[in-house]
């Protein structure tokens, strides 16, 4: 499904050709208008089983919107009426499959529906011309259960007055906020300067994968990348930097596969993953699997035997595994003065962390089971971990509430 320019010029969606003070100008303005022709049709009622899933740059059918969809598919079957938004459209076959309308971000088809949403769910930002309206409900889900970099307002870039404005208009408060940890909770709502009182302790819909026997997600991993029944797997997971340089930070990976190899025993393999937003493209080293375009970054996660990160959330997913993992943080002082300061001190982590290659080896090499697995017990106590593997559930029920009369 393409975008359609005849409602939004070129420029709303490839900012890339105009210099960004006139796109965020322009946009602004096109925003401006767009809300105003919206509250001209407040008189059309809202559909009340409408709920719109938007996930803007994310690929395919995942993060914690997968899973809440899932959720409402098995217990409300067609009763809803289900919309996924995404710039990447082509990517969404599991979704047609099920029966789901799937709509290009910001195309006619998107906006034309949006204007009757009753349940608008979101895993991130809101679009700038979006009007909440009376009778609608928005539900943010977010991407993480915990903050160990700063968000919201204690991370704003450099940016123009435009810039500014549209950035508040991206995250305006929503009705509900799903949260997965009191951690996250009480620092989210001061980032964005949101009432605690919309979140939901429900933890992540996402993670309540870690939580089932799904021998199936192992198999079908097996099968796509042609693996061996009992290759075990260190999964290399970096977050994004400002630059979105796609880039393995210096990582050796053949001595990496040694020392996991002499520590843990068994043959090992490198799944490489790059952020959502970093474009994917380098030459690796044979024993390394780029992975990048698995659409469901959870299920890596459920299959992996050893993470490795540097300041992502997925790492707080992980530890709910309680398998071990590894941060690799060799850019460290360059990532928290050029890119992005830590909202959670990093000595508080409760991951071994290593600054070089050299650190990493001995880190692996000195990896202690019963020290990490308190060490994790207790990081989770004191964030106030809600995860208890029934946040999809919770979610769900909470739309259908919204959506369904005799719920």
């Amino acid at each position: 499904m393409k975008i359609d320019r005849k409602l939004l010029p070129s420029w709303y969606v490839e900012k890339k050709f105009l210099p960004g003070k006139y796109w965020e100008k322009r946009l602004r303005i096109l925003s401006f208008f767009l809300r105003c022709f919206q509250r001209m049709l407040f008189f059309l009622p809202v559909k009340k089983n409408r709920v719109m899933v938007y996930i803007h740059e994310r690929r395919g059918f995942s993060c914690n919107p997968k899973y809440v969809v899932r959720k409402l598919k098995e217990k409300y079957g067609n009763k809803l009426e289900i919309i996924w938004v995404t710039s990447y459209p082509e990517t969404c076959k599991e979704l047609r499959d099920m029966g789901i309308l799937v709509a290009a971000t910001n195309s006619k088809l998107h906006v034309s529906l949006y204007m009757r949403t009753r349940v608008f769910v979101t895993n991130d930002s809101v679009p700038t011309w979006a009007v909440h309206r009376p009778g609608q409900i928005w539900m943010n889900t977010w991407h993480g259960g915990m903050n160990y970099k700063r968000i919201g307002y204690e991370h704003v870039e450099p940016m123009s007055r435009d810039g500014f404005c549209l950035y508040k208009l991206e995250n305006r408060s929503p009705d509900v906020y799903l949260a997965g940890s009191e951690y996250f909770r009480r620092d989210t709502a001061r980032s964005f300067s949101f009432s605690e009182d919309i979140f939901q302790r429900t933890g992540m819909p996402r993670n309540d994968l870690f939580f089932e026997k799904r021998d199936d997600i192992r198999e079908k991993v097996v099968r796509r990348y042609d693996l061996a029944v009992d290759q075990r797997i260190v999964l290399y997971a970096p977050t994004f930097r400002r630059n979105m340089e796609n880039s393995t930070y210096g990582l050796d990976f053949g001595e990496l596969i040694r020392t996991l190899s002499a520590r843990f025993g068994g043959d090992w393999l490198v799944f490489f993953h790059n952020h959502n937003f970093v474009r994917s493209g380098q030459k690796l080293p044979e024993g390394v699997i780029d992975v990048s375009d698995y659409d469901d970054m959870q299920e890596l996660l459920y299959v992996a035997d050893v993470l490795i990160s540097d300041y992502s959330s997925c790492m707080w997913d992980y530890c709910l595994t309680g398998r071990p993992c590894f941060v690799y943080a060799s850019d460290v002082e360059e990532y928290i003065t050029k890119d992005r300061t830590l909202g959670f001190p990093m000595e508080q982590w409760p991951y071994p962390i290593a600054g070089s290659n050299q650190d990493l080896m001995r880190c692996i090499r000195r990896f202690d089971e019963r020290e990490y697995e308190s060490r994790v017990a207790k990081h989770l106590e004191d964030m106030g971990s809600y995860d208890r593997g029934d946040a999809s559930e919770r979610a769900a029920e909470l739309i259908g509430s919204y959506c369904i009369e005799d719920v």
